[in-house]
């Protein structure tokens, strides 16, 4: 199992006429955006805003933040279960976008449903004492404020949000496939070191549901059963990851 995970550094981000990455500046076509993600019908209108790091700015209703990524060699798509189909992507090489990260924002409807699955709400404040309590608030965030249509239901409603912005991600990570990486970190455990113990992580993972669910491989954890995954860390030593 060999990774490599290529890294292009993003300083700037500005709207342009193509969608493209010239240098550390990516350049965004607003348009292509936004009939990307109106091509759900889950969607009645979306807005797509550029925030930068320092900008006397709120970023308000977030919902979910994705790093913009795409598998260029190798089996699957960065998104199996999403934009793919469901198969092991831990090898090949993939490219992201670094010091960027692709948000949802939408104001959901409030049901009478009660207990953890009523929306908690999202803030991320890009400069004040407030910043210091995200990460985000340093990185340059393209905004997906989106509009919904009166229909759907709370689970349709998670399903569209969160692919509108993986699909945003997918296709601003696109425009560095023509690219050599500035960096590469290689994660390889073809040949390891004997003498290395084993080790078992236990991971229990936090999902509560619509709007506040984690996936693994497009499925909600909270409806799986526990999945031993064979992964590795630096150094190369063997993890056996049992989600809960």
């Amino acid at each position: 199992m060999r990774l490599e995970l290529a890294r292009f550094q993003v300083d700037n981000v500005v709207f342009g006429g193509r969608t493209r990455l010239e240098g550390t500046t990516l350049l965004i076509n607003k348009d292509e955006l936004r009939r990307l993600v109106l091509d759900d019908s889950a969607f009645t209108n979306v807005d797509v805003e550029i925030v930068k790091p320092g900008e006397n700015a709120r970023i308000i209703h977030l919902l979910d933040t994705v790093e913009p990524r795409v598998k260029v060699s190798g089996y699957g798509n960065t998104f199996p279960g999403f934009l793919g189909t469901v198969e092991t992507v831990g090898s090949g090489r993939t490219h992201c976008l670094k010091g960027v990260a692709v948000m949802e924002a939408a104001e959901v409807p409030w049901r009478e449903r009660g207990g953890l699955h009523i929306v908690r709400e999202g803030i991320v404040d890009m400069t004040g004492p407030g910043a210091v309590y995200s990460p985000f608030a340093s990185m340059t965030n393209i905004v997906l404020a989106l509009e919904l249509t009166p229909v759907c239901s709370d689970e349709e409603y998670d399903h569209a949000i969160r692919l509108a912005g993986i699909k945003v991600a997918d296709l601003l990570a696109r425009t560095t496939v023509n690219f050599e990486p500035p960096s590469v970190d290689v994660y390889d455990i073809s040949q390891v070191d004997p003498d290395l113990p084993n080790v078992v992580y236990v991971c229990q993972v936090q999902s509560q549901g619509v709007y506040a669910g984690t996936f693994l491989y497009g499925k909600a954890c909270d409806v799986l059963f526990p999945v031993p995954l064979q992964q590795f860390i630096p150094k190369f030593v063997k993890v056996l990851g049992l989600l809960f």
